[in-house]
């Protein structure tokens, strides 16, 4: 199957990139599958669909991206095939294929409006976004580097994940907790992106265990946890919910960073909690150290 298909001057080029896979119906129902609780250096048992790859994610994405005008709805003159098209023929497709196949670049800078779905990373449009400050992942690879157990609550694409394994030390354990709801059934083009962009480390083991926090943690048989970062469900009862199932798991020495718990996000989920439940007199948990959005507290 060509991935730089040719199609006449009034077609579709997604058609034409599709019929191939018009026996899927009108939903790719599982192209690429990832074990509920799997270690990121075991083997993905559904590499056939990862093979789709581009194809089957758009089929099923289609109607989300319908709204594109660049992406669906255009006639483009021309999907010129083989990788070596002139620069003004390229295109959207063909770059996402370049951008699929290359190494996932990580940014700080948010992405447009139009490309913020994680769709437009999975397929390299965009790189993955780190939706903290330069100085709050300082602080969170600070702290990783003495920590051998890290339990991190809500992964999305990834890169405050990536950070963490690459200053933890070699012999540490990240897991990964996040449900990765898609529209896409059996399939989170977030999820993707986010194994792929923590696989630019091989530092340490990391486990992926895709189902919510609360509820992971409250059947949580793993290590005493060292190291928690909460970024999941920022509402108060979704994060009042993480700190009850999750604290009984904490080291007696353990570090917990809150995201989103000062400065702008005052008044938030995680802001409520700290200031009226971690931080009250007699709870045993003092506020260590601030970030730009992050609140760091410990024990004592």
């Amino acid at each position: 199957m060509a991935l730089w298909p040719t199609c006449a001057q009034d077609a579709d080029p997604l058609d034409a990139a599709l019929e191939p896979l018009g026996h899927l119906g009108a939903v790719a129902t599982r192209p690429v599958g990832v074990a509920p609780h799997r270690r990121d250096d075991e083997p993905d048992v559904d590499a056939q669909g990862e093979q789709l790859g581009v194809n089957a994610l758009v089929l099923g994405e289609r109607a989300r991206v319908a709204d594109d005008e660049e992406v669906a709805g255009a006639r483009h003159p021309a999907i010129v095939a083989g990788p070596q098209a002139p620069e003004h023929d390229r295109t959207l497709w063909s770059r996402a294929v370049e951008g699929y196949l290359a190494p996932m670049r990580v940014s700080h800078e948010a992405p447009p409006p139009n490309r913020r779905r994680s769709l437009y990373a999975y397929l390299g449009l965009r790189p993955a976004y780190a939706e903290h400050s330069v100085a709050d992942e300082a602080l969170l690879r600070r702290l990783a580097r003495s920590a051998r157990v890290i339990v991190e609550i809500g992964s999305a694409e990834g890169t405050s994940a990536l950070a963490m394994r690459q200053e933890m030390p070699a012999d540490a354990s990240l897991w990964c907790v996040d449900p990765y709801v898609s529209r896409i059934r059996g399939f989170s083009p977030r999820e993707r992106v986010a194994h792929r962009v923590v696989a630019g480390s091989s530092n340490g083991t990391v486990t992926w265990v895709k189902a919510f926090s609360a509820e992971v943690g409250r059947r949580w048989t793993g290590p005493a946890v060292e190291l928690l970062f909460v970024d999941g469900d920022h509402s108060f009862e979704g994060v009042a919910a993480d700190w009850e199932a999750w604290s009984p798991h904490l080291a007696d020495d353990a570090v917990v960073v809150f995201d989103d718990a000062i400065g702008a996000a005052q008044g938030w989920g995680p802001s409520r909690l700290l200031h009226e439940h971690v931080l009250v007199g007699g709870s045993g948990w003092r506020l260590a150290e601030t970030g730009d959005r992050y609140a760091v507290v410990t024990r004592g």
